[in-house]
């Protein structure tokens, strides 16, 4: 880098944390609302102002391999290969707006109206409003995008070549417009292209944008030189209109310009670059990087060159500066690229940062952006004006300062407050002359009178220069200047009227020592915060402050609050219980003489109480008790909690241990009793704090609202910070997060406590959580100290509820091997007790279950071997006697005919029975289809076994939706 260049940092890096560039893009260029990144299969995508994808189409078949935009016609122009190899290479225009509204309602098919409801995009369309590049009504076709225009780069008259450089030059000719916006068709060629091929050949094409034009190749040039095979064309700019276009050209080897209307050429360099994307257009001026540094060419000759040295890799204008992105090696062999920005016409790097990898850098945005080889995506944003010029400044470098503001063209009054800073600095300095040649620079944006002050505070050796503006006030001045005070004073009081600054007057009077003739010009001039800072600066008088606040404050709510918020630390201080009242009145719902409510936000006034806590906090209380719906009311909370919860409030910066050398001497032991009365006192007064603490977040979450009036985040950070747990419990509870209120428990050791909130939320029949109580159980078992007594508390609930399984309680309390065998020993033998009970029971169950079966296989047996003998002389219906016809089922009954009716198929007085046992086998067929409600009932259910063995017995273990089929019947 060139010694000469002053280094600076007015950029700011950012990384985008996430992004939707590509990892296979090959070129990049930003249009009028999307970057457009081509990539190596063929793609085109669209990406927003934060990098994210907007939608993309195909471009062409196999890779993409430049992207450029025409802004006036708002057009695509890609230039890619449809198959591998250079023979189908082409040339597209896309009309990207159709393409944008074709995606957006192809994603929202149903947001269009009156569309014909199809499956797909198979050649139907959307109509928009737009026209080719414009804004008219068009058509959107509504299958893959197609291009606007397009041509074949390559044919017998024009041999293929690897293509090395793109440009394109917009121009219009006949009834077009230029900005893009006709209406109607463009016509002439609209677009002249230039395309760059690595045999040394530049192929010319222009685009007739009207309805029926097309693309065509208009000449061939060649910028090969005669002896030498770099011939590569790896850099291509076009510059001026459709009357005079020339065309500069890079190779490998040499500098070119060329005049497309007199097909003339112009060697401007015997010198090229090997690096594709090395040159720039910059003012008219064609600007090449090479490994010496900069050099500038215009149409007919080098125009000069910055040095600049190191390995040049890429090229990009932003504004004022170059990009210039350069490859580093470092003793150890290490290579890095280094992101430069030149501001070269005034000799600086406004940002010099390397990265490791690059692989793509571009301007867009107005910003630079790096991508890197992992896909990282920075940003590297120029800082304000302000900030740049503040730089300078700190650094003296006020001539520089100077010419980058007039690079950037600011306004006069920018300018002359650059004049008056260099002024303050040489005047500092001492050099009177030279500070008063820049603060004449300033008149017209700076007073006079300003500049006459200067003057009289000069010493009186300094010799003063002619300074244009009223004699009436340079006259006495500059003849008299010790009596330049007088004079203003004399000034000031007899007249009604200021004739003269105000401002100046006021600062003349204040530092001449007349505080009340400075108040009075004030007054004459309107002038509030002028008159308050003299009554509390020069005067000390802040009860006519106050007094001053309270008029104030009758006029206009806002100016008093404003006034307040600059000038009121001096007034807190000195002033507590007045000013407090003041703020209470002002923080207060109020309507002003004009009649327009009003009513000012604590949190403006908070920095005034830094050193008297106390008070901020009955402000607080004042206003939260006396306005039912304060400005700023969360923030009002949240400042009165921390109050409530600091640990000492300490006014003034007091030291309450007492003055140095109380703890010593004769009065030691009386020193040592007070302090600790004073620390029982703190102690109680904190207690005191943290009960109100929880009195404020009670009331501002009444039971009946859903959210708090304040912010739970905060007040939850608050709490944690200043270890108040009661209040942590109180917001967990109220954002029903049972196990954070358990976690504060354990925390603090409170195990009655933690008992109890286990029973509050872990009561499964009431919608309680009971894998809780495992928790609290591993708790107990964790504590290195003796928790039988809790642990005999949490077995005995436990065992009440059935909340947990013996065995996962059993495997809990082996972990500690400190718990004795005599904790468990009684909750041990009722368990087992039950499970005995209980398999007794099952046992007997199933040995009557297994009997029954036994007789009904005996009876099925009976049935199907033997005849059944029917002895019944009756009718089973009717009770009267049997007459021929009979009907005898194998059940045992027997009816006559007449009393069966038209129902003979089954037995009426066992049919009912039969058919709810068929309809319990269905329901428990279907019931154990559904697995979801299995796996409800076995996660909600303490007995996960007894959960499983019901569901096995239902015969969800061997259910199929084959075996299903059947008893859901066809439709299921």
């Amino acid at each position: 880098m060139s010694f000469a260049f002053k280094k600076f940092n007015f950029f700011v890096q950012n990384e985008t944390a996430s992004n939707g560039f590509p990892k296979n893009s090959t070129c990049h260029t930003q249009g009028s609302s999307a970057l457009f990144v081509g990539c190596d299969n063929g793609s085109v995508h669209a990406l927003d102002e934060s990098f994210n994808l907007l939608y993309t189409f195909n471009a062409h078949g196999h890779k993409v391999l430049e992207v450029l935009w025409l802004e006036g016609r708002r057009l695509l122009l890609t230039v890619g290969v449809e198959e591998p190899g250079f023979s189908s290479s082409s040339l597209k225009l896309w009309d990207v707006d159709k393409i944008s509204l074709a995606k957006q309602a192809q994603q929202q098919p149903t947001q269009q109206p009156q569309q014909p409801k199809s499956s797909g995009w198979t050649g139907g369309s959307v109509t928009v409003s737009g026209p080719v590049g414009g804004n008219a009504a068009g058509t959107v076709p509504s299958g893959p995008p197609q291009p606007f225009k397009s041509v074949k780069l390559f044919s017998a008259k024009y041999p293929e070549s690897d293509v090395t450089a793109v440009a394109a030059k917009e121009s219009v000719t006949g009834g077009g417009d230029s900005s893009g916006s006709s209406s109607g068709a463009v016509g002439g060629p609209g677009v002249t292209v230039a395309v760059g091929l690595g045999s040394g050949f530049v192929y010319l094409l222009s685009a007739d944008l009207s309805a029926k034009g097309k693309i065509v190749h208009t000449g061939k040039i060649s910028a090969r030189p005669e002896r030498e095979d770099l011939c590569g064309v790896y850099g291509l700019q076009l510059q001026g209109d459709a009357d005079l276009l020339s065309l500069f050209v890079v190779t490998e080897s040499q500098t070119l310009s060329f005049n497309l209307q007199t097909n003339t050429k112009t060697m401007l360099d015997q010198q090229g670059s090997r690096v594709r994307g090395c040159c720039a257009l910059k003012a008219s001026l064609l600007v090449v990087a090479r490994e010496a540094g900069l050099f500038d060419y215009s149409l007919d000759t080098r125009a000069g060159c910055t040095v600049f040295e190191g390995v040049k890799t890429q090229l990009e204008v932003l504004r004022r500066f170059l990009l210039v992105v350069s490859r580093d090696t470092s003793p150890s062999g290490v290579s890095t690229a280094v992101l430069s920005l030149l501001d070269v016409r005034n000799r600086l790097v406004a940002g010099s940062f390397s990265v490791a990898d690059v692989r793509h850098v571009m301007v867009a945005w107005g910003a630079v952006v790096l991508i890197t080889g992992s896909g990282r995506l920075f940003t590297f944003t120029e800082l304000g004006l302000a900030s740049q010029l503040e730089s300078l400044f700190k650094r003296s470098l006020h001539k520089l300062a100077l010419d980058v503001a007039r690079a950037v063209r600011v306004d006069a009054a920018t300018e002359a407050s650059i004049h008056t800073q260099w002024a303050d600095h040489l005047y500092s300095k001492g050099e009177y002359d030279a500070a008063m040649a820049h603060y004449i620079e300033a008149i017209g944006c700076l007073e006079p009178s300003t500049v006459i002050r200067r003057f009289l505070d000069a010493p009186p050796h300094t010799q003063p220069r002619s300074i244009p503006g009223s004699p009436a006030h340079q006259g006495p001045c500059l003849c008299r200047p010790h009596h330049a005070a007088a004079e203003l004073l004399h000034e000031a009081e007899g007249r009604a009227s200021l004739k003269f600054d105000a401002e100046t007057a006021v600062k003349v009077l204040r530092g001449a020592g007349y505080p009340d003739q400075a108040l009075w010009v004030a007054h004459q001039a309107c002038q509030p915060e002028w008159m308050l800072e003299i009554m509390i600066d020069d005067m000390g008088d802040y009860s006519q402050a106050i007094s001053f606040l309270v008029e104030v404050e009758g006029n206009s709510r806002a100016q008093c609050a404003e006034l307040v918020r600059k000038y009121g630390k001096a007034l807190v201080t000195h002033r507590p219980v007045d000013t407090t009242r003041l703020l209470g009145e002002l923080c207060t719902m109020g309507v002003d003489t004009e009649g327009t409510a009003y009513a000012a936000s604590v949190a403006d006034f908070a920095h005034l109480y830094s050193e008297r806590p106390t008070d901020l906090m009955l402000l607080c209380e004042f206003i939260l008790n006396t306005s039912s719906a304060p400005a700023s009311e969360p923030l009002l909370y949240h400042t009165l909690l921390q109050l409530y919860l600091t640990g000492r409030m300490d006014e003034g910066g007091r030291d309450s241990r007492g003055p140095p050398g109380a703890g010593r001497g004769r009065g030691g032991a009386a020193a040592t009793a007070t302090a600790a009365a004073v620390d029982r006192a703190s102690a109680e007064e904190r207690m005191r704090r943290r009960e109100r603490a929880l009195e404020l977040l009670s009331s501002g979450w009444p039971s009946h609202l859903p959210s708090p009036k304040y912010d739970p985040d905060t007040s939850l950070l608050l709490c944690r910070l200043s270890d108040f747990h009661a209040g942590l419990v109180f917001l967990y509870d109220k954002l029903r997060l049972p196990r954070e209120v358990l976690q504060v428990y354990m925390s603090t050791g409170d195990h009655s406590a933690l008992i109890a909130a286990t029973i509050k939320y872990g009561d499964g029949s009431k919608g309680g959580d009971t894998t809780l109580w495992g928790d609290v159980l591993e708790h107990f078992v964790a504590q290195e100290g003796d928790c039988t007594p809790w642990v005999s508390r949490m077995l005995e609930l436990i065992e009440q509820g059935s909340i947990l399984p013996p065995l996962v309680v059993l495997q809990m309390l082996a972990k500690n091997k400190g718990l004795q065998m005599r904790v468990v020993r009684g909750y041990v033998a009722r368990q087992l007790q039950a499970e005995s009970s209980e398999v007794a029971r099952d046992r007997e169950a199933i040995s009557r279950l297994a009997s029954e079966t036994a007789s009904m296989k005996a009876e099925l047996l009976k049935l199907k071997t033997k005849a059944r003998v029917f002895q019944n002389s009756r009718c089973s219906a009717s009770s009267q006697p049997l007459d021929l016809p009979v009907v005898h089922f194998l059940c045992g009954h027997s009816f006559n005919v007449r009393a069966l009716g038209d129902s003979d198929s089954e037995c009426p007085l066992c049919g009912p029975d039969f058919k709810r046992v068929l309809d319990i086998k269905r329901s428990m067929q279907i019931a154990a289809m559904q697995q979801d409600r299995f796996f409800t009932e076995l996660r909600e259910n303490a007995d996960g076994f007894a959960v499983v063995a019901e569901h096995f017995g239902r015969g969800l273990m061997n259910m199929t939706n084959a075996a299903a089929n059947p008893v859901l019947g066809p439709s299921s």
